[in-house]
């Protein structure tokens, strides 16, 4: 029948597909923080931003402060709240619990009429209170909600109704602070409203007392702890700033290492003396767990010191937040196939040193046997203060992803190809194809070398084949399976980790170019 009545049909076709560049600066973060949802990830870019949403510090943990100071460099969070679960694999056992206060309505014989509930569990919604005061628009129909903490107004909702069928009824005003619920009383239209006066939420509860080892670590199906973080596919880095648990490294690293696309930053305990490190990061001496072995994962040793304003003295905290906030400094400023550590990069800002300074000339014995083992140091220099002076993986074996700036350029490349090739998911599976994902692939990683990110490339995915039989790699059994083939050989830059200077003297008469000559023989 053809296309009917002859006319100009124009239509698009989208050709234009290229492999994308990922936001940087981006990583997971879980902890013990004031307020906030429990784990249930928020994405936070600035020190005002947390303290709106998981609130200020804590006097029973570093993780605000850690996170403050990773913010500080333009790291970029995902923040999850942890608390304790009688039960991790059900999250309905979560202990936290958020503040409330049930509202009377005005009838004779008065009945529940609101529930209002501070809007995330935790001892500072008894902090809360609400003033509910006549409406100056209509006074007969309408009141008004002021939400106080420690007696200061932060919001008020103003002119709301019971009517459900209203526009103003109460329920569809949001809140930062509360959540506000109508019990329907039923006492009649007027009198359901609440009773004019202040009230004082009660009953939060941090949902600290018990915490443990389990409740970092989470369970899949509940989505806990680390689980929390698995819809979470922009961040290249994942910590727990302060935990230190075999128990939990362990977990964290076989969680990176299942993704395949984070890099779990972790650390060694307060204390330590650098051969008793080492001991904790093979699992020797005092220490009886099994080694920790993984390109997935890099530790960081000792602590630093800073100055707390709140506590205002010294004192020492974890390295992890300031890592965080060099790597995002690393990315921003290069991009993350550098190392993201030297006097370049990897300054520890607003410090005032470290607990052992691996890095003073009379420790370098220490400082080898640290960095031998996989270590990563803050060092502390005369002409550089605090620096982080280590950029290695946690593998043993000998290869070039035992360091962190390939694993981190691995990571961004996979993620980056990924996101492209789901574009050709049930495309025909023809040397037209392949031709295409070669022709979007190859400016990427033309671009990627020219920004240092390795010495050269080559990508084979049978792009000069002509038909199905020319395919070397993509062979007829594989196509059939609906599979394509794409191999991408990659030779990645290193970093410089030591600088041999000699200083060759000579003869008076010698010729440089002769005793060149006569070095490099030697």
């Amino acid at each position: 029948m053809g296309l009917g009545l002859p006319r100009v049909i124009v239509n698009e076709k989208d050709l234009s597909y290229y492999v994308d560049t990922m936001m940087k600066g981006i990583s997971c973060v879980a902890g013990i923080t004031e307020k906030g949802p429990v784990g249930k990830p928020m994405l936070i870019s600035s020190e005002m931003q947390y303290a709106r949403i998981f609130g200020g510090e804590l006097k029973n943990s570093d993780f605000p402060l850690i996170c403050k100071r990773a913010l500080s460099y333009g790291a970029v969070l995902w923040v999850s709240r942890v608390a304790h679960y009688t039960n991790v694999t059900e999250a309905s056992t979560l202990t936290a619990q958020s503040a409330s206060a049930t509202l009377l309505d005005r009838a004779s014989e008065p009945l529940s009429t609101l529930r209002i509930t501070a809007s995330s569990p935790g001892t500072w919604g008894d902090n809360l209170k609400v003033n509910v005061i006549a409406s100056s628009l209509d006074p007969v129909n309408l009141f008004s909600i002021q939400v106080l903490e420690n007696e200061e107004i932060l919001e008020t909702i103003a002119d709301v109704s019971m009517d459900d069928e209203s526009e103003y009824h109460v329920e569809k005003f949001k809140s930062a602070y509360i959540t506000i619920e109508d019990l329907e009383s039923g006492s009649g239209a007027g009198v359901d409203r609440p009773a004019l006066g202040e009230f004082t939420l009660s009953g939060g509860n941090d949902g600290l007392t018990g915490i443990s080892d389990a409740d970092y670590i989470g369970d899949s199906a509940a989505r806990t702890g680390l689980y929390a973080f698995d819809e979470i596919d922009d961040a290249i880095q994942l910590a727990l700033p302060g935990i230190s648990s075999p128990a939990v490294i362990t977990a964290g690293l076989a969680y990176c290492e299942n993704r395949g696309d984070l890099l779990f930053i972790t650390e060694t305990p307060f204390d330590l003396e650098p051969q008793e490190a080492v001991d904790f990061r093979l699992g020797s001496g005092v220490y009886s767990h099994a080694p920790f072995v993984s390109n997935y994962g890099a530790m960081y040793y000792p602590k630093i010191k800073v100055y707390d304003v709140v506590r205002q003295k010294e004192r020492l905290i974890s390295p992890v937040g300031d890592v965080l906030g060099v790597m995002a400094v690393n990315d921003w400023t290069e991009n993350e196939s550098y190392v993201p550590a030297g006097i370049r990069r990897g300054r520890v800002l607003n410090a005032l040193g470290v607990d052992v300074n691996v890095g003073a000339r009379g420790r370098l014995g220490e400082g080898n046997y640290v960095t031998e083992n996989q270590l990563n140091p803050v060092c502390v220099f005369d002409d550089a203060g605090s620096v982080v002076w280590g950029a290695q993986a946690l593998q043993r074996t000998a290869s070039l992803l035992r360091e962190v700036n390939v694993r981190r350029m691995l990571i961004v490349i996979k993620k980056s190809l990924a996101a492209y090739a789901r574009v050709y998911i049930h495309q025909p599976n023809d040397p037209r194809t392949w031709r295409e994902f070669y022709r979007g692939v190859e400016p990427k990683f033309r671009e990627w070398k020219s920004q240092r990110w390795f010495y050269d490339y080559r990508i084979f995915c049978d792009q000069d084949a002509k038909s199905l039989d020319d395919a070397k790699l993509n062979i007829p059994e594989s196509v059939q399976r609906g599979e394509f083939k794409c191999l991408a050989f990659i030779k990645p830059v290193v970093g410089i980790k030591w600088v041999l200077l000699d200083a060759v003297i000579t003869r008076l008469d010698a010729n440089f170019d002769e005793s060149l000559t006569d070095v490099l023989a030697a």
